[in-house]
């Protein structure tokens, strides 16, 4: 769980003392100098992860992960509060980012040069889930894999298929 996670992150030393991990089917024990911290395992059945990422995905945008990340936090300042919702519209290799607040009487557009494979179109997500993904990328680009709008995108670092992060676009 998340909460025993942020309490073992400010808990542990800034320095090399060892920290040992033990656990057994119902809890996970950290160990490290006089504190023990104890944490009770999710038991949770989790869904079939594989059902989910698709393997058709003819669209491709590779993209700066710093411009994205620039962007789409300077983007999501004008989307609205309730669903985030920002718009990638990919033409050729341009990547258009906006977002709108319609009560507000908001909206704003970047567009940011990308490298895309594929037919142009438009497709829509959570400021918070991309940024939030692109946050974990370490290389210099970002990859998103789609096959339609309404399909789960995959976004993994450059070419590497170590770690494929999936988010579920939003209907726009």
């Amino acid at each position: 769980p998340k909460k025993p996670l942020n309490l073992l992150k400010t808990a542990l030393p800034n320095d090399e003392t060892p920290v040992i991990i033990d656990y057994n089917r119902s809890n996970v024990y950290f160990t490290f100098g006089e504190t023990r911290l104890i944490c009770r395992l999710l038991e949770d059945k989790y869904p079939d992860y594989a059902a989910v990422i698709p393997q058709e995905n003819p669209n491709v945008i590779t993209i700066s992960r710093m411009a994205l990340l620039s962007s789409i936090n300077r983007i999501s300042i004008f989307a609205s509060k309730t669903t985030y919702q920002v718009r990638f519209k990919v033409t050729g290799n341009e990547l258009t980012i906006s977002a709108e607040d319609i009560e507000m009487a908001n909206e704003a557009v970047e567009r940011i040069p990308c490298e895309f494979e594929g037919n142009d179109m438009e497709i829509g997500f959570n400021a918070k889930y991309l940024l939030e993904i692109a946050s974990q990328v370490d290389r210099e680009n970002a990859v998103f894999l789609f096959n339609s709008s309404g399909d789960p995108t995959l976004m993994r670092e450059g070419n590497d298929l170590s770690a494929v992060y999936v988010v579920m676009p939003m209907r726009v």
